[in-house]
């Protein structure tokens, strides 16, 4: 196993109910990762955010990775791909 995910029901104003999927690295844990993220998501304050599903991902295959981040002031770099898409096998040891 390489990485885990949590499946995210987001509530929103009107109705709207959206799927927000969140993956992270296997050394992290489902509770924590739900507990602190449901907090930046849309419809949080609303008390419209639930996990709906969780479980794990043996391996990812990365198409069209780039872009930049404004927030943190970070643009992706080259080699961001390889580290992703080799975490299943190195698990992100350099």
């Amino acid at each position: 196993m390489a990485w885990k995910y949590v499946m995210f029901e987001n509530r929103m104003q009107g109705g709207t109910k959206i799927l927000f999927p969140v993956i992270f690295p296997d050394k992290m844990v489902h509770k924590h990762v739900a507990q602190l993220l449901k907090r930046a998501m849309p419809g949080y304050y609303a008390d419209g955010v639930v996990p709906v599903s969780a479980g794990t991902i043996e391996h990812l295959e990365i198409d069209g990775l780039g872009g930049e981040s404004t927030t943190l002031d970070l643009k992706s770099k080259p080699g961001d791909r390889g580290v992703i898409e080799n975490y299943s096998y190195a698990h992100g040891v350099l």
